[in-house]
């Protein structure tokens, strides 16, 4: 959305992203501040504020040489108590208890250094009283427009759990050692009673001692165990694994959380999960048997599979009872025309008005089936390259006319250059699909804006590739979160009967998906934003125009015809036929190469069907190409897994169903018409 005066550049609403510092942000009085009023913000400090807020990561910005701290909900959270009294204040001041800390901070950022500190102690005054902590923290000036430094933002981790557990790590192996080499009392009270399995190797990989606990977990005793290698003990498949860390044990102090499987005395295995500290030549190692969490775990997976299984078998018998319904109505109104059209005393208005009719309800039966293939991502997309822009300003016409009079549609851009390459007739569907839901959840009076904009971070970016994203917002009744997920399910309404096939968003997600790119849903009691996002693509090389001319009426020549299903072959035989053509049957692929062999000059065309036993229609118009380069080839089909997953295919493909008049227009592409 933007918030630009009528006639201006659009300027994008600030700060853009969600969250409760987003909205303190916006309502804070920064003409307290040596900032001033967020209106006159610098392009360095608005797009700054934008990217923090969006982070995970706990951030504060200090701007100018007073340090005015501005930050993102993960630092509110690590900030306690002080939030939300730390917006707005100098660093100083918000920090007094390690002011000097923070000065040298500011002093060395705007200078344009930076600084870097891996567990740092602080003592800080975050809960009302003095408490240790341990941070990683890295601080980097932050450069203005001018080419100076303006401020430094710091990224701020606590370790405060991590450097304890390695403190309470390091103080037991010091201890056993420590007992070891004082040659006192066998183990102390930890050794003898922990749960975990501790041991002492030497530096060639044998056991020094071990205790109580390897009997509890592996069934040794301790003296089973001692003077014996660690290899020995190791499951076959992860021994090359587990040599190769052990050997790089001397080059590091310690390690932590390695996973291997141990024999067990039975012959079964165990799951354990390693961690060592180690000293001169000696390796203290402690090892946690997981092997319960992992059946766990797997236990687990398993139930979420057959859940997730569930939902599917759900959701196709909601497709096929979907299905079945819309075409048992299309096929009533084809069957009582039909019927209709045989009787002897029809009027010409009545015949003209079945075949109409019969017409109609085939385009219906069609788009239903072109949109249930977007869903399952196998619809075969002939995809162009386009300006989306151009695109969606062509379609203004049409989406006024679906919405009405009384709701605003509103076009924006800021990117005016934004070529995609994808079906354009299945992107427009999706557009005019996502409008209508936002008319359905307005009642008929609101505003839609669509946003065309350089898509930013998103689920299912693939990094390095751009992207373009084109936004639909309402400020309707919004989408109920009980009903978010399953809103792209074929069939899902929530729409009365009669107002909704359920099939609009699920024509979205497929062809978004089959496109290469992703879609984001973001819904409010204030209303949705349904952001496509499409790969973004070179504009396309300037070609010379050409008007599209009608096909021609009178036809020679002599076509293949390779169909495996005998109504399919029949009715295309007679169409043939009846434009002039002399008609070859093939009810294979393998049939029509070899007629090809014998007869290579006597055809003009080769029209086969793709999904066909054995050699399919792809390999067959590629063996056509490989062998009879100058045969002219057209392949037709309704549905093609491997169409769908080749796009970019180098054949003519005619979609089924398709009327005379299409096939004409393939014909006449191909170059066969010959009058």
């Amino acid at each position: 959305m933007t918030n630009a005066a009528p006639g201006s550049k659009p300027r994008p609403l600030f700060p853009a992203a969600g969250g409760e510092l987003s909205k303190l942000i916006a309502g804070f009085d920064w003409s307290s501040t040596v900032l001033g009023p967020i209106s006159g913000w610098s392009e360095t400090l608005r797009a700054t504020t934008d990217l923090i807020l969006r982070s995970p990561i706990p951030i504060v910005t200090l701007w100018e040489a007073d340090g005015i701290m501005i930050y993102n909900d993960a630092y509110s959270e690590f900030a306690g108590g002080r939030h939300p009294q730390l917006l707005g204040m100098k660093v100083r001041e918000g920090w007094s208890e390690v002011a000097d800390f923070n000065d040298n901070v500011m002093r060395v950022g705007l200078a344009g250094g930076t600084l870097s500190y891996k567990d740092q102690e602080l003592t800080l005054h975050r809960r009302g009283k003095p408490e240790q902590v341990w941070m990683n923290l890295d601080y980097s000036a932050i450069i203005g427009s001018t080419g100076k430094p303006v401020g430094v933002i710091a990224i701020v981790v606590e370790t405060s759990a991590k450097v304890l557990a390695q403190r309470e790590l390091s103080e037991l192996n010091r201890e056993l050692e420590s007992r070891i080499a004082e040659r006192t009392a066998e183990r102390d009270r930890v050794w003898r009673y922990s749960p975990d399995m501790l041991a002492v190797v030497s530096a060639e990989g044998k056991f020094l001692a071990v205790n109580p606990a390897w009997k509890a977990v592996l069934g040794y005793e301790p003296n089973q165990v001692v003077g014996r290698n660690y290899i020995e003990f190791v499951h076959e498949e992860n021994i090359t694994e587990t040599r190769q860390v052990f050997e790089s044990l001397m080059a590091r102090t310690q390690l932590s959380g390695f996973e291997n499987k141990i024999l067990h005395q039975d012959g079964s295995l165990r799951h354990i999960s390693w961690s060592t500290q180690t000293e001169g030549s000696t390796i203290f190692a402690y090892g946690r048997d997981i092997t319960g969490e992992k059946l766990q775990a797997e236990a687990l997976r398993r139930a979420e599979e057959q859940l997730r299984q569930s939902q599917k078998m759900e959701a196709i018998g909601q497709l096929t009872g979907g299905v079945a319904h819309d075409f048992n109505n299309l096929l009533t109104v084809i069957r009582s025309s039909a019927e209709l059209l045989g009787r002897s005393n029809l009027t010409e208005e009545k015949r003209q008005r079945y075949i109409a009719a019969i017409a109609d309800s085939s385009d219906r039966a069609a788009k239903l089936t072109s949109q249930l293939l977007a869903f399952s991502r196998r619809q075969t997309l002939l995809a162009e390259i386009f300006l989306v822009n151009t695109c969606i300003q062509e379609l203004a016409d049409i989406t006024s006319t679906i919405v009405g009079s009384h709701i605003e549609i509103e076009l924006s851009s800021d990117c005016d250059d934004g070529y995609v390459e994808v079906d354009r007739g299945q992107f427009e569907t999706a557009i005019v699909n996502i409008v209508v839901n936002a008319r359905d959840a307005m009642n008929g009076q609101g505003h839609i804006q669509i946003h065309i904009h350089e898509a930013g971070a998103f689920p299912g970016k693939i990094e390095g590739l751009p992207y373009l994203g084109v936004s639909i917002s309402d400020n309707g009744s919004g989408i109920p979160q009980e009903h978010l997920n399953r809103i792209f399910e074929p069939f899902f309404t929530t729409k009365e009967i009669g107002k909704g096939t359920g099939l609009g968003l699920s024509q979205v997600y497929g062809f978004v998906k089959q496109s290469g790119g992703d879609i984001e849903v973001k819904s409010g009691p204030t209303g949705s934003v349904f952001t496509i996002y499409l790969p973004r693509h070179a504009p396309p090389l300037l070609q010379a125009s050409s008007s599209p001319e009608k096909p021609q009426q009178n036809f020679s020549g002599k076509v293949l015809l390779v169909e495996d299903n005998p109504q399919v072959a029949n009715f295309a035989y007679n169409l043939l036929q009846d434009l002039g053509y002399e008609v070859t049957q093939a009810d294979s692929a393998e049939t029509a190469l070899e007629i090809l062999e014998e007869h290579e000059a006597a055809f003009d065309l080769v029209f086969s069907d793709v999904v066909m036993p054995g050699i399919g229609g792809i390999e067959l118009a590629k063996r056509v190409r490989e062998k009879w380069p100058a045969l002219p080839l057209i392949l037709t089909s309704g549905y093609s897994h491997v169409l769908a997953n080749e796009v970019h295919h180098e054949f003519d493909l005619l979609h089924k169903p398709y009327s005379v008049s299409d096939l004409l227009r393939m014909i006449e592409r191909a170059g066969t018409v010959k009058k």
